[in-house]
């Protein structure tokens, strides 16, 4: 599996790759939060469903919170076999590149010609070193960003959202599971996402983070399936979920 799609680094040299760090944007874990959290199960010991409380909650919120989320519990996924993925009546990503751009085929570094089919733009794959050591595989989709234009759909103000959460008792935070990969590619648009592996010439039918304009479908869609909730109940910054309890 290839993890999310990101920008290579400019400097190659001879057409060979350069291990860089990993940004801090594709280190894992949640956000640090003023509470200190504590592991709770919401499944079995067989089949775990872990998430997370607050240590400030007395034993009364504690009880009432861990009712209300077994009652929801079918709402939420903890394996990728139950994410089913948004429905495209929601939300879908388009590329929407330039007509007159010319497609690119990046030159081939150290791997085997192409196995597959004759996409019209072929992207290279690049590994990184993550700081826990571990290589994540990314996309270099430079040339392709380059040839779509920039959506410009609002994302919202950090500092308003803030603002908005003053007063409320509680808050408890979210953050979308593999999120990006929840929303189609338009089918037409799928064979841009083209790229080189060793064992042939793939190509993506769900979003990753390193397209162009990810954010914004990303945004897009949040906002429809919460749009009666928003600056209410919940406040929602891309894939990260804040909801508001007096």
């Amino acid at each position: 599996m290839v993890n999310h799609i990101s920008v290579a680094e400019d400097n190659q040299e001879d057409d060979e790759f350069v291990m860089k760090e990993a940004p801090s944007t594709f280190e894992e874990g949640g956000q640090s939060t003023v509470d200190e959290l504590k592991k709770v199960n919401l499944g079995t010991k067989e089949d775990p469903r872990p998430t997370f409380l607050s240590t400030l909650l007395s034993a009364e919120e504690e009880v009432d919170y861990m009712s209300l989320l077994r009652e929801y519990n079918d709402i939420f996924s903890w394996n990728y076999m139950k994410m089913l993925g948004l429905d495209p009546q929601v939300a879908v990503h388009k590329l929407a590149v330039h007509p007159f751009v010319r497609p690119v085929k990046q030159s081939q570094r150290h791997f085997r010609p192409e196995l597959v089919k004759y996409p019209s733009w072929i992207a290279n794959i690049v590994p990184v070193r993550k700081k826990n050591g571990q290589i994540q595989v990314c996309i270099d989709f430079r040339d392709l960003n380059k040839a779509c234009p920039k959506d410009d759909f609002p994302v919202p103000i950090t500092e308003l959202m803030v603002d908005t959460t003053t007063g409320h008792e509680h808050l408890s935070f979210m953050d979308g599971s593999s999120g990006y990969n929840q929303i189609r590619i338009d089918p037409k648009d799928e064979e841009l996402t083209a790229f080189r592996t060793l064992k042939g010439i793939f190509c993506y039918k769900v979003m990753s983070l390193g397209l162009k304009n990810a954010v914004a479908t990303y945004q897009r869609a949040m906002q429809n399936i919460f749009d009666e909730f928003l600056r209410k109940r919940v406040e929602c910054y891309v894939d990260d979920l804040v909801v508001k309890t007096m």
